[in-house]
């Protein structure tokens, strides 16, 4: 679990960097596609939801888009504020309304 971990943080680590370096410079329809968003949601809706990793994705990602995003309009901390609660209003509408045929259910 620990090398999950990790792994996890270093996957969002490089997509965050891509994101603010790269695709900060791209628009489509006039918006900027925020990669670590579409992670976030993608990573919750896929995982186990045994050991919580998509609480912990939501944690890694909002911290380092705090870190590397120099937006003086928002306050330190409201990325990993917003990415916590998007995870937890995920695995709460997946766990009790939907069912995914290839996610696993909590043992």
């Amino acid at each position: 679990m620990i090398m999950r971990n990790l792994l996890l943080a270093v996957l969002l680590f490089l997509l965050t960097v891509f994101q603010i370096s790269f695709m900060a410079h791209f628009t489509f329809f006039g918006f900027v596609l925020n990669l670590v968003f579409l992670f976030v949601v993608l990573f919750n809706l896929w995982e186990s939801n045994r050991y919580q990793e998509g609480l912990m994705a939501g944690l890694i990602a909002g911290f380092y888009m705090d870190v590397f995003s120099f937006s003086g309009s928002y306050f330190f901390g409201f990325y990993t504020l917003v990415f916590i609660i998007l995870s937890i209003f995920i695995q709460f509408v997946v766990n009790k309304y939907v069912q995914i045929p290839f996610r696993k259910k909590r043992v």
